[in-house]
């Protein structure tokens, strides 16, 4: 398995994750790669080329159900969000890692998702709100 990392944020710890990481990445260079930041552009190319998205990244709520692509959610620092179907969440520890790990690649999950429906929406509300506006009487807007 080829591993993409992409640096901690500004959150306490963050840091200490990406030196880790680092460290991680410099004794596993055959396999793994490093960057602190991709920019939205090639972030979203990356998406498009692995199998999942790992960890407690806003990314998976946003970005990951607009692609169909599966996601593993660790921890809490997400709670509160809406949960699209292609997440799948739970806590840091090695078994229920290793049992989402598991879900992700099982037919039931990649069928459930296969047609998912992003509660964040489907990209095209510029269009929409541009066509509302347009669509607008003049003479109504002082009323």
């Amino acid at each position: 398995m080829k591993v993409i990392f992409t640096g901690a944020n500004a959150d306490s710890g963050g840091l200490e994750i990406n030196e880790i990481i680092k460290n991680y990445v410099k004794s596993n260079s055959e396999n793994s790669c490093f960057f602190m930041s991709l920019g939205e552009g090639l972030f979203i190319d990356v998406l498009n080329q692995v199998d999942l998205i790992f960890g407690n990244s806003s990314s998976a709520f946003l970005e990951a159900p607009a692609l169909n692509l599966p996601a593993i959610n660790v921890g809490e620092r997400q709670n509160g969000r809406v949960v699209p179907d292609n997440i799948i969440n739970c806590n840091a520890d090695y078994q229920s890692i290793s049992k989402a790990i598991s879900e992700v690649y099982s037919d039931s999950f990649k069928e459930k998702i296969s047609e998912l429906s992003n509660p964040y929406g489907d990209g095209n509300s510029s269009e929409r709100i541009v066509s509302i506006l347009k669509n607008i009487k003049l003479d109504n807007l002082g009323n």
